[in-house]
């Protein structure tokens, strides 16, 4: 697999063939990833150990509208476009402690991407830099997409006709983009837990929220 700085990444459905993301490894390693599309960003929930599960009234937020991003730093710290905070005073940008990419041997997932039933039309065309994901056999289309990090040589012992990405999974359909130490997984599958398609694209970063401070 080639070590690249930056891909799209493509969802085929038979003839139907569009870019769903695309990524961009900076120079220190982190990773940074996007929807080429224009999208109404804004807070739907925040999961703490010490607060509980907060809705969006239960704290100060700002949403965005524009093309969404996702930053994916070394140290860990996860990021959104959005802002949020406990006060008006405390509001940065959504920030998600995750796992530092030192930690990252086996499988970690990062991100959960619950989906509409159809995404944007683009008209960028797939180069050889880029990594399609075929649906097209699946038994129906994707209710969600896993983003997932694991170290290079433990991806390489990953045996994927035996084992699934997410227990949960139905079916799968996984690619992978290697950088320097680590590579990165979209796995488009159809979970037991969904029973409908989402009314848009609902990102989901997995760990703790880091709070501005007051």
């Amino acid at each position: 697999m080639p070590k690249q700085k930056s891909s799209k990444i493509f969802l085929k459905n038979g003839d139907s063939q569009k870019v769903f993301m695309w990524t961009i490894v900076g120079s220190d390693g982190s990773v940074m990833m996007g929807f080429p599309w224009e999208t109404n960003e804004d807070l739907a929930l925040v999961m703490d150990e010490e607060l509980g599960d907060l809705k969006r009234e239960d704290v100060v937020s700002q949403g965005y509208t524009g093309r969404s991003k996702i930053s994916f730093h070394k140290s860990g710290h996860f990021k959104l476009n959005s802002r949020m905070g406990k006060t008006e005073e405390a509001i940065d940008r959504i920030t998600i402690k995750g796992p530092s990419f030192d930690e990252i041997t086996t499988p970690a997932r990062l991100a959960e991407l619950l989906l509409p039933e159809s995404i944007p039309d683009s008209n960028y065309e797939p180069t050889e830099r880029d990594i399609v994901i075929d649906v097209t056999n699946a038994e129906s289309l994707p209710t969600r997409c896993t983003i997932s990090c694991i170290r290079n040589e433990e991806f390489m012992e990953i045996n994927f006709d035996k084992s699934r990405v997410v227990d949960t999974s139905i079916w799968e359909a996984s690619h992978a983009l290697e950088n320097d130490t680590h590579t990165w997984m979209w796995t488009f599958r159809k979970s037991k837990d969904d029973t409908r398609y989402a009314d848009k694209i609902y990102v989901t970063l997995l760990g703790s929220p880091k709070w501005g401070i007051e």
